[in-house]
């Protein structure tokens, strides 16, 4: 789509690519969209956290979650900090994908560390009802 946009003399922006970076994650199509983001920077646009959010999702619903592990790390090593968004969407997906237990850890140490807000946490929290305890273990570990 991006070449055929190309062709006609129209140039995509940031808010063309992670639409079509969103339309096609939320079709289960999360290959494509990886090599989007290496076009979206070399027509001068570097994905932005938005781009790599929405990638992470897409990874983590299809539960490829060592991918999206992957993701957030070139995502942090070209120079883009994730944000709470970033984290609760990983979390989250990791949950959905069947590794609770590793997202439960996750979600706890993130929250111990202040990176994800209270709210945050409380949205978590109705995704995984057991995270109260587990967070008091946790902290109890931290502080014996």
């Amino acid at each position: 789509m991006i070449l055929e946009m190309t062709r006609k003399g129209i140039e995509p922006d940031e808010i063309t690519y992670n639409s079509i970076i969103s339309c096609q994650c939320r079709d289960g199509m999360v290959n494509e969209p990886i090599s989007l983001l290496v076009d979206m920077e070399r027509g001068g646009f570097p994905p932005s956290v938005v781009s790599y959010n929405i990638l992470l999702l897409g990874l983590c619903k299809v539960h490829r979650v060592e991918d999206a592990i992957d993701v957030l790390v070139a995502m942090v090593e070209k120079g883009c900090r994730p944000n709470k968004t970033t984290f609760v969407l990983l979390v989250e997906g990791i949950g959905f994908a069947g590794w609770r237990a590793e997202a439960i850890e996750l979600v706890s140490a993130l929250a111990g560390m202040g990176t994800i807000s209270d709210d945050s946490f409380k949205r978590l929290k109705k995704t995984f009802p057991l995270l109260d305890g587990y967070r008091e273990l946790s902290l109890s570990e931290l502080n014996p």
